[in-house]
């Protein structure tokens, strides 16, 4: 590290431990997310569980976030050099960064509410040879930060021009930028509906629901209480009524809560196309803005679960990066809601070719089936005991397993050719998953036993934005696939980044 040995090493200004605060506590709700089956069901088969964790959990979060943070503050330091800025952080596992300007690929200011008052912001540097993909400078004065993002851009621009990558003229670069392909702005009452087409407020329904049970001592004296001054409805249409009116108004709470958060995160949505790039810009509170180069683009996911076929709607995902977990930052944003009209132009500007899906082979409905059948039928038998609801539950499952394998199955779809690697999945929506071929970096072929057997493979793509797995080929097939990617990886001759 010569450059900066004349530099002095910065810590952020004290207002930036705002950032850290709030990027442990994201951290930690989204750890909570991921466990939160887990966390649902001791609460409620657990009465210690419970008792402790009104206790004890207000108290960790408060500790988490403030401890954590502030360490994360104290440990991150930076130093400006002429060509290169150096960065350190990391409380247990340290990492040291040195991203020099004309490898930085992306610049981007940001200026969150709490910021504002103090016009302050967030520049937020990615470099593709860095060891993560984002970098976060918070808290730093806005011309601080503009002056920097500024005299990034220009190495970088300087460092294409000289390798001949980009054109010299700076203005027609400009003008080139300036042709507009596509703006698209989602209105509140469509931002709205995000929050219902949301399949993680779906999945927690359940949960809600499940927790009223474990205030059944309270729902006891409501209904008790209802009794009493009607004087005239039995006490089983009380019980079910109560339950019926409580269990919708869970559902409704975490909707509108759902709808709430889609709101602070998607207010204000515009994506601008142009011939270079994607932008996108949202947020309430916190302005967010994101640009995706063409030639970066790792992923196209277009989405629609049931709650969006039902609103005939659709969201899609664009990505250009695998994210790290130290990188903690954002590398891919979301269209939340569009028309039908409005994903026909979106596929149109990322010219997605008229996929022809092929699924593949029935047998592999065959292994799923049984193995399921075989658990879910031994867990009835032994936890059901009575004789008519035991026979009834295993019919059940007898018919359902075999339904469901089998939607799942007609739903599956491989979709390749000398641009495009998509895969459809779904069960009663969809989603489509949309691979550049140029952009693949690996492919396999495997046979396990299992497959060997029927005369079957499996081939697995590996992207930047992660891995993709389709079993259950002929091999013949398989062997086509990995054939068709490798001639159009190896032929293609434009920008990889």
């Amino acid at each position: 590290m010569t450059e900066n040995s004349n530099q002095q090493w910065q810590h952020l200004p004290l207002f930036a431990l705002l950032f850290f605060f709030g990027r442990a506590l994201y951290q930690l709700i989204r750890n909570a997310m991921n466990m939160a089956p887990a966390l649902a069901g001791a609460l409620v088969f657990s009465e210690t569980v419970r008792a402790w964790a009104f206790t004890l959990v207000p108290v960790a979060i408060v500790l988490i976030v403030i401890v954590g943070g502030a360490l994360h503050y104290w440990y991150f330091r930076y130093c400006v050099g002429e060509q290169t800025i150096y960065i350190r952080q990391g409380v247990f596992n340290r990492v040291q960064l040195a991203l020099e300007y004309p490898r930085i690929q992306q610049a981007e200011i940001d200026q969150p509410f709490y910021f504002r008052p103090f016009n302050l912001a967030i520049l937020t540097l990615d470099s593709a040879g860095s060891s993560a993909n984002e970098v976060k400078l918070a808290g730093l004065p806005i011309a601080t930060a503009t002056a920097m993002k500024h005299d990034m851009l220009q190495a970088r621009r300087a460092e294409q021009n000289l390798t001949g990558t980009e054109t010299v003229d700076a203005s027609a670069e400009a003008s080139m930028s300036s042709n507009i392909l596509l703006e698209l702005k989602t209105p509140v009452h469509e931002v709205l509906k995000f929050g219902v087409m949301d399949s993680r407020t779906l999945l927690s329904i359940p949960f809600i629901i499940a927790l009223l049970f474990q205030f059944d001592r309270s729902i006891g004296v409501i209904q008790e209480w209802v009794i009493t001054v009607t004087d005239q409805l039995s006490s089983y249409v009380v019980s079910s009524w109560l339950w019926v009116v409580l269990a919708v108004a869970a559902i409704a709470l975490v909707l509108v809560g759902s709808m709430g958060f889609a709101l602070v995160r998607f207010f204000g949505f515009k994506l601008t196309v142009d011939d270079e790039k994607y932008q996108a810009e949202s947020g309430l509170v916190s302005k967010r803005s994101l640009t995706i180069r063409q030639e970066k683009l790792q992923l196209v996911r277009i989405k629609q679960n049931f709650a969006a076929r039902w609103l005939n709607r659709f969201s899609i995902l664009i990505k250009q990066l695998q994210p790290r977990a130290t990188a903690g930052g954002v590398s891919s944003f979301t269209i939340p809601v569009l028309s039908a009209t409005q994903r026909t132009q979106l596929t149109d500007i990322f010219s997605l070719t008229q996929a022809n899906w092929q699924r593949v082979n029935p047998a592999s409905v065959v292994l799923p089936t049984l193995f399921w059948l075989a658990v879910l039928l031994t867990i009835a038998g032994f936890s059901v005991t009575d004789t008519l609801p035991k026979a009834i539950t295993m019919v059940a499952i007898g018919i359902a397993i075999p339904l469901i394998s089998w939607r799942r199955w007609y739903c599956f779809g491989l979709h390749w050719d000398s641009q495009w690697l998509a895969v459809r999945t779904g069960f009663i929506g969809a989603r489509q998953s949309w691979y550049p071929v140029h952009k693949l970096q690996k492919v396999t072929l495997s046979e396990p036993p299992w497959l060997r057997w029927f005369g079957m493979a499996s081939v697995t793509v590996y992207t930047a934005a992660g891995a993709e797995q389709v079993s259950w080929l002929k091999k013949s097939q398989a062997e086509q696939v990995q054939r068709d990617i490798i001639t159009a990886v190896s032929s293609h001759r434009g920008s990889w980044m």
